[in-house]
């Protein structure tokens, strides 16, 4: 879903591997926002994810309703949006929030970037230092 978030037909492709595989909670997921959805599978994706805001965030729908290329999907979200907004008592994004952004979640850390370069740089003696050795033992 990562390169085409937004295509309907990408996520009813999707739905139906999973149908095929046998998790109905998936194929209700991914098939949430398509014109005929079975309602079994609606129920167990909604069993799989009972919180709104859950549910919504699962679906990991990256723009808004205004987006949907249906009519049917697009109020689908708006409902499924409205209902994890009562749900929290706040605005709800369409979208879980990444950690690390808007001060939320871990950081990484300022010495990261430096760790991992006195690592490689150890890795590299070690590896002249076996190299050398390799070297000398052959024509020593």
């Amino acid at each position: 879903m990562g390169t085409y978030p937004c295509d309907l037909e990408v996520r009813e492709q999707l739905a139906h591997v999973y149908r095929l595989l046998g998790e109905p909670a998936q194929a209700g997921r991914w098939n949430y926002l398509s014109e005929l959805r079975d309602p079994h599978e609606t129920a167990a994706f909604e069993a799989l994810f009972p919180s709104p805001r859950e549910r919504l965030w699962s679906l990991r729908w990256a723009g808004s309703a205004e987006e949907l290329s249906t009519p049917t999907a697009a109020a689908r979200l708006r409902s499924l949006h409205a209902a994890a907004e009562r749900d929290c008592g706040e605005s709800v994004p369409y979208r879980r929030p990444r950690p690390g952004r808007d001060g939320d979640g871990p950081k990484e850390s300022p010495f990261a970037g430096a760790a991992c370069a006195v690592g490689c740089l150890a890795l590299l003696a070690l590896l002249v230092t076996g190299l050398a050795t390799v070297v000398d033992a052959v024509l020593g």
